[in-house]
């Protein structure tokens, strides 16, 4: 009886040293990839607005479509207008007038990918120009 119980006990504690094993190594490899997936997404992030400010003054008052790489991202942003309307500004107190303004509103859509992460993002740019 002694030596079935003795059995018993072994296997219970085989079962809970398996078991914290299995759980541990499922923890760190879920730690692992959550963290690599952190690095992944603030690399992203950090392109995103690195692009955002290199092409946000040209994109949509030279070229309407831009294609290129930064940080590892392979880019494209497509700049599309919203709507465009004229405005006259007329300077209080004495100012001199600064004439009439087309003012465009445009959509710039940016589109990212590196490997299998693909994301796309989406702002508006106002841009006024003056006319003669």
């Amino acid at each position: 009886m002694r030596k079935a119980m003795m059995t018993v006990e072994v296997l219970v504690a085989l079962f809970i040293v398996v078991l914290t094993i299995s759980m541990s190594t499922t923890t760190l490899v879920f730690l692992n990839k959550t963290r690599s997936q952190q690095k992944d997404y603030t690399s992203l992030y950090v392109s995103v607005l690195s692009i955002k400010d290199k092409i946000s003054h040209t994109i949509c008052k030279n070229s309407k479509y831009l294609i290129g790489e930064l940080n590892g991202f392979e880019y494209e942003a497509r700049c599309t207008m919203l709507s465009q309307n004229r405005n006259y500004i007329l300077l209080e107190e004495g100012g001199q007038n600064t004439g009439p303004f087309l003012v465009e509103l445009y959509n710039v859509s940016l589109k990212l990918n590196r490997n299998t992460l693909e994301k796309e993002y989406n702002y508006t740019v106002t841009v006024a120009k003056k006319v003669d």
